[in-house]
C-alpha cells in the first residue's frame, strides 16, 4: 500500500487543493429558516470524497470498509501515513424521502443513503469537507422546493443553486453574513457600513 506524508495529508482538508482537482462544493436546500426561507447547506458527495482521497493518497494509499456496531452502520476509512495504517470512522443514517417507493425499493434506498452518509462522515473525520462548517450561513427564499436569489431570480436545479452559493460564499460573503448578524449596528450612513463597503470593494477587486 502506498504511503503518504503528513504534509500530503494536509491536502485532504484544503479546499483550494480540492478546487485544483475539480471538486467544487455542492449546496442543498435544508430546514426552514423563517416564512418562505430555508437554510442552504454546503456538502460533498461520497463520490467527491473518494475523488479527493484518490488524488491525495493514490488509489492504493487508502481503503474503506463498513462495519455494523449496535445496529448502526459505520464507514471506516484507513490511510497509510508514513508507514502506519490509521483508521477513522463514523456512523450515518438513511437520508431523504422514500415517499412513493415500494417496500423493497425503500429498503434499498435506505441502505444506499446510510452507506453514503457514513462514508462522508468518515471522510470528514479525516478533514475532508470540514471547511464547510466555516462558510457563511446561507438563507434564501424558497418556493415549491426552488431557491431564489435575494434579487428574486429562480435557481432551477442543484447545479444553478450550487453555482450561485459558491460565487456568493466568498470572503465578501462573510461580510454580508456579519452585516445580517449585526444589522442593528450598521445604521445607514454609519462609519461601520462605510467600512464594510470599503472592505467589499477591496475583496471583489480584480
Amino acid at each position: 500500500m502506498k504511503n503518504i506524508t503528513i504534509e500530503q495529508l494536509g491536502r485532504l482538508s484544503d479546499p483550494y487543493y480540492h478546487k485544483e482537482i475539480g471538486v467544487e462544493t455542492k449546496w442543498r436546500i435544508g430546514d426552514g429558516a423563517g416564512p418562505g426561507k430555508n437554510a442552504i447547506f454546503p456538502y460533498y458527495t461520497a463520490d467527491q470524497c473518494r475523488e479527493i482521497l484518490d488524488n491525495v493518497c493514490g488509489i492504493t494509499g487508502w481503503g474503506n470498509e463498513y462495519r455494523e456496531v449496535a445496529g448502526y452502520l459505520f464507514a471506516v476509512i484507513g490511510i497509510s501515513v508514513e508507514g502506519q495504517f490509521v483508521e477513522k470512522s463514523d456512523a450515518g443514517g438513511a437520508r431523504g424521502s422514500t415517499k412513493g417507493l415500494s417496500g423493497e425499493d425503500k429498503d434499498t434506498w435506505n441502505a444506499k443513503t446510510a452507506a453514503s452518509s457514513s462514508f462522508v462522515r468518515a471522510a470528514k473525520a479525516w478533514g475532508i469537507g470540514r471547511h464547510h462548517d466555516l462558510l457563511p450561513k446561507m438563507i434564501l427564499p424558497v418556493k415549491n422546493r426552488v431557491a431564489y436569489t435575494l434579487e428574486g431570480v429562480a435557481l432551477e436545479g442543484p447545479e444553478a443553486l450550487s453555482a450561485y452559493c459558491n460565487a456568493t460564499s466568498t470572503a465578501a460573503g462573510y461580510l454580508y453574513w456579519i452585516y445580517n448578524l449585526e444589522k442593528a449596528r450598521f445604521a445607514e450612513g454609519s462609519r461601520g457600513l462605510e467600512l464594510l463597503s470599503e472592505l467589499k470593494t477591496i475583496l471583489t477587486a480584480e
